[in-house]
C-alpha cells in the first residue's frame, strides 16, 4: 500500500497459490471483479523460488542432454553447465475480455501499473472501470517441487505515477 496519506486505495484482490512440477507448462487464470471506477489499478505479482534447486533441477537438465545432444556431445556431468534452472512466471491482464498486455520479465517480484495516463511496460494504457477483469499466470517453467505465486491487486485514486 502507499504511505501517500492522501492516496485513496483499496485491496480488490488478494491471492497465493501453491505450485508445483504439476503446474509446468501450464496456465492459471484469475477472474476478479472491479466494483467501482479508479484512476489507476496496481498489481502486485510475485513468485518463487525463481531458482529450481540443484537437486530438482538434475533430472530435467540430464533428459535435456539426451535429448538435443549427440551421443559424442554427451559427456559426464555436462549437465551442471546449465545451471542454474530457473523457474519463470509471466502474468497477462484482460479487461471485458480484451487483452491489455503481458511483460515477460525474469523478475520474481512484479509490479504492473494501469492508468489511462500510463502503463507498464507491455501493458495498454487504460482507464479502470467497473466490470470482469482477468489475470492469468504463465507457468513456462515451474520446475520445484514447492513454490509459490502471490498477486494483489489495488485500486487507487490519484493517478501520479509518471514512468512505470
Amino acid at each position: 500500500m502507499s504511505n501517500h496519506p492522501d492516496k485513496q486505495e483499496t485491496v480488490i484482490l488478494q491471492e497465493r497459490y501453491q505450485l508445483g512440477e504439476r503446474h509446468h507448462q501450464t496456465h492459471i487464470k484469475v477472474p476478479f471483479v472491479v466494483a467501482e471506477a479508479y484512476e489507476y489499478i496496481m498489481i502486485q505479482f510475485s513468485y518463487g523460488p525463481q531458482i529450481v534447486d540443484t537437486e530438482e533441477a538434475k533430472p530435467y537438465l540430464e533428459q535435456a542432454v539426451l535429448r538435443y545432444f549427440t551421443p559424442e556431445e554427451q559427456t559426464e556431468g555436462n549437465w551442471q553447465n546449465f545451471l542454474p534452472l530457473v523457474n519463470l512466471l509471466t502474468l497477462s491482464v484482460s479487461q471485458e475480455g480484451h487483452y491489455l498486455g503481458c511483460y515477460h520479465h525474469k523478475a520474481a517480484t512484479q509490479e504492473i501499473y494501469l492508468s489511462a495516463k500510463t502503463s507498464s511496460l507491455g501493458f495498454e494504457r487504460v482507464s479502470p472501470t467497473p466490470g470482469f477483469w482477468e489475470l492469468q499466470i504463465s507457468l513456462h517453467c515451474m520446475l520445484s517441487r514447492k513454490g509459490f505465486a502471490e498477486i494483489c491487486v489495488i485500486g487507487g485514486q490519484q493517478d501520479e505515477v509518471l514512468s512505470h
